[in-house]
């Protein structure tokens, strides 16, 4: 913080203080963004009430509401007021009276330039699963870190007043997106050794982590294939793959699933093969990828 500036605010969420609220007074435009994210919904959810026993486990609460930022690779600890507000401003940024993060400042409170929120570390106390598969995927020789994808940076002011006072900054993001296009590839072949053989490939292309990953929750993949005999389907299987499973698909690896299937007749089929991203999280699956191709076998 620039020392000619008066500190006007001292930053502080203690039981009885406004939240994120009074943070958006100032930062309407990341608040808007967290508001939307899953951050935001981390304690809301049907799935995590219920999996929390209406709020009872403190070891769930600590990740979904943390008080305030942990040190090195411990969790949180866990906040019992506004519980509500899942993730929230002061669960990564206040630190004591300051507001911390990876940018100098002057603004009127409190601040701390930490660089550790520009590194993936500052996620693994509570992606612990998912922050070590990143160390063990490519993506940390490469250099891209969690926030690359997650967060994207952008050039903008970061508080409603900054026309006046300040002056844009890169930062980031606080949708904490994520980005299916490109997650995966899919392909479908035929076997030339084995007979009537068909094989779905899947590769986790587009993550520097595995596919699904976090052993909490109900995150799954679903590979389908389908073959149609005109419009009628005469043959669907389809596979589960989750990390509480223990069968996700490490970053950059590829799965292969193996079918059999013996044409009804001598003509032309449609093979269809899609891979569905379902959360409760979102209201609808989303699809990561859809392939199609011809079968035909001549034998009787």
């Amino acid at each position: 913080m620039n020392p000619s500036i008066p500190h006007l605010v001292h930053v502080r969420y203690k039981e009885g203080t406004s939240g994120a609220q009074a943070c958006a007074k100032c930062h309407q435009e990341i608040y808007q963004e967290w508001k939307q994210s899953f951050h935001s919904q981390a304690a809301i959810s049907h799935a995590f009430i219920t999996e929390s026993n209406q709020y009872e486990f403190k070891r769930c609460i600590s990740c979904h509401a943390p008080l305030s930022p942990a040190s090195g690779t411990s969790r949180p600890e866990a906040r019992s007021w506004k519980i509500e507000e899942g993730v929230t401003c002061s669960s990564c940024h206040v630190v004591g009276d300051r507001t911390a993060g990876p940018l100098e400042s002057a603004a009127p409170h409190g601040t701390l330039k930490d660089a550790t929120f520009s590194d993936s570390k500052i996620c693994a106390p509570c992606h612990d699963t998912t922050y070590k598969e990143w160390k063990e995927s490519s993506y940390l020789a490469e250099g891209t870190s969690c926030q690359a994808c997650h967060m994207p940076s952008v050039t903008r002011y970061l508080s409603n007043m900054a026309p006046k006072l300040y002056r844009k900054k890169t930062s980031h993001k606080h949708s904490f997106e994520i980005d299916f296009e490109d997650a995966v590839d899919l392909k479908i072949t035929t076997s030339r050794l084995v007979p009537n053989q068909i094989v779905v490939h899947v590769t986790n292309q587009g993550s520097g982590h595995a596919l699904p990953t976090g052993i909490y929750g109900d995150t799954s993949i679903f590979v389908d294939l389908r073959i149609f005999d005109g419009d009628r389907v005469v043959f669907f299987r389809e596979e589960k793959l989750s990390a509480r499973d223990e069968n996700s698909i490490g970053a950059g690896d590829t799965r292969r699933f193996f079918y059999s299937f013996r044409p009804p007749g001598p003509k032309s089929y449609l093979l269809v093969a899609r891979v569905m991203f379902a959360s409760s999280n979102y209201d609808q699956d989303q699809k990561l990828a859809e392939v199609q191709r011809y079968y035909y076998d001549s034998k009787d």
